[in-house]
């Protein structure tokens, strides 16, 4: 009784996964969005790095790459905002 329980809990939280073919498919997605994403942020183009990671985010919500630079750039993009835009210029 106790093994068909632990099975039947195993399976649930299977089923919780994203199957490997959506994983890869999520992946083939984020990974060009990402990489443009990153260099727009070394460029110090937060908003349109801004606009690619939520994008990222819409296809992969669990992406914790995406949800960091999300953050990252609109606190960059408050700062450059209530500075007049100069310290943040590049």
């Amino acid at each position: 009784m106790k093994r068909a329980r632990l099975f039947i809990a195993a399976l649930m939280l299977a089923s919780l996964l994203p199957a490997p073919r959506t994983w890869a498919a999520n992946e083939a997605q984020t990974k060009p969005l990402l990489e443009e994403a990153l260099h727009l942020y070394s460029q110090r183009q937060y908003v349109r790095a801004l606009d690619l990671f939520k994008q990222v985010q819409r296809i992969d919500p669990q992406n914790k790459t995406a949800e960091e630079y999300v953050k990252s750039c609109e606190q960059r993009i408050l700062e450059w905002e209530t500075q007049g835009g100069e310290r943040l210029k590049g």
